[in-house]
């Protein structure tokens, strides 16, 4: 099975380990490989585009920094080195770059961008550069498919919000001014799907067409009371998967 045909699973001891992830619900697990051995928490997960590499959260070192290793047993690779936290890692779709959240120049975190050299089991090609200089929370990267842009969520309108930084310009851009978060770059590029609390307060998925000029506009992709988010593209963009919380409003111990 290729290492592009596998998901992360995390456990709650903070171990990650590798499943296959074309198994349907019905069937019986298969072989679930242990990835990370460490006693230090392990966590946030990133496979690589690739299907070659993981990036992950650990506190190894005393603090939250960046390590990445080659799938599923190779050595582990040391990208940040920092005393103050490096977080949520994301992949460059050429799997040579990463994105991620540091608080070393801002508390509530800003986003900096490493090169990595892959000959090399990742390490990184000089030193990460920072890219949003906000005094204020900068989080939930991801790279647009293109890799020429990233999403991300920013507070520096009074909530959170969708934003896009343009790498080649530093350019950077207001997508929703009603409340978003967990952003999710279709596969084509077009589109970016994230949980919108401009209708709903708890949350309902939305999307935006980038194809559209700005002020850009989003339409529902779900409605109504329950709590959605966390939504994800097939890798075709014709569906999506997401989480939901919804009340058991009947009292019959089902949620319909």
């Amino acid at each position: 099975m290729s290492q592009a045909n596998k998901i992360l699973h995390i456990l709650n001891v903070s171990l990650l380990f590798l499943i296959p992830a074309a198994f349907l619900p019905c069937q019986e697990l298969p072989e679930i490989v242990q990835v990370t051995t460490h006693p230090s928490p392990d966590y946030a997960p990133a496979v690589s585009p690739d299907g070659k590499w993981m990036a992950s959260v650990s506190e190894r070192s005393g603090n939250p920094d960046i390590w990445i290793k080659r799938l599923p047993r190779g050595v582990s690779t040391q990208v940040t080195l920092h005393p103050s936290d490096d977080t949520e890692p994301a992949w460059s779709p050429d799997s040579k770059k990463l994105v991620f959240v540091s608080k070393r120049r801002d508390a509530a975190g800003d986003l900096w961008l490493v090169k990595l050299d892959m000959r090399r089991d990742g390490i990184p090609q000089g030193d990460p550069v920072q890219l949003t200089r906000y005094l204020g929370s900068d989080r939930s990267p991801s790279f647009s498919p293109d890799g020429e842009k990233i999403v991300f969520v920013s507070n520096r309108s009074g909530r959170p919000n969708l934003w896009t930084f343009e790498l080649s310009s530093g350019r950077e851009t207001a997508l929703t001014h009603g409340g978003g978060a967990e952003p999710c770059w279709s596969p084509d590029g077009n589109r970016i799907l994230f949980t919108s609390f401009e209708t709903e307060p708890d949350g309902d998925l939305a999307a935006i067409d980038l194809r559209l000029k700005e002020p850009f506009k989003f339409h529902s992709v779900t409605r109504g009371s329950a709590m959605d988010g966390q939504g994800r593209w097939s890798p075709d963009g014709k569906k999506v998967a997401f989480r939901r919380f919804a009340d058991d409003t009947d009292g019959d111990g089902a949620v319909t």
